[in-house]
């Protein structure tokens, strides 16, 4: 039998179109339109889960605020950790002493301001230890024992949330809260 080599094919010409033997199987094109649909929809449930808090704070993010305890006569309330930097005029404070029987008292700050104290014969006061205006980890306030004083809340409130809310928002950013 003759050896008989391999031909040349032609080679095809470079400007023709791909063309696919035969569509895709209905099944194929189910799966597709199916996996389109679910991925438009996880879209829209992101977009209603995301969006509106996005819109909630315009723009201006409230802070968080940590507070730890230290001390006991007189007792000190210190920042540990705050997520944005604002101004103490940004902040106002509430404070709340008392016991069941003797009755309550409030305290409350309009704004923060170092050195500064309130309240009769100075029981609170707050200091900005580093002195750059801006409430920061290590400002503190300072609470003097009242008498016959058992329960303490320290509140502080970022004014700029606070203040367009009907009735005013009782979200503090930072609570202490110590018997």
């Amino acid at each position: 039998m003759p050896i008989r080599l391999p031909t040349l094919r032609k080679a095809r010409a470079p400007n023709v179109p791909f063309r696919r033997g035969r569509p895709p199987t209905r099944q194929a094109t189910r799966l597709m339109q199916v996996s389109l649909g679910a991925g438009l929809g996880l879209l829209v449930v992101l977009g209603a889960l995301f969006v509106p808090k996005w819109l909630e704070f315009e723009g201006v993010r409230p802070p968080s605020i940590t507070l730890s305890l230290t001390g006991r006569d007189p007792y000190v309330v210190t920042v540990d950790r705050i997520s944005r930097d604002y101004p103490l005029s940004a902040y106002r404070a509430h404070v709340v002493t008392g016991n069941a029987t003797a009755g309550f008292r409030n305290i409350s700050i309009s704004q923060l301001a170092a050195p500064f104290s309130w309240g009769p014969s100075g029981n609170v006061t707050f200091s900005d230890v580093d002195a750059d205006g801006v409430l920061s980890a290590g400002d503190a306030f300072t609470i003097r024992p009242y008498p016959g004083t058992v329960r303490y809340d320290l509140l502080v409130f970022y004014i700029p949330r606070d203040a367009d809310a009907t009735p005013p928002c009782p979200c503090a950013a930072g609570v202490a809260s110590f018997v």
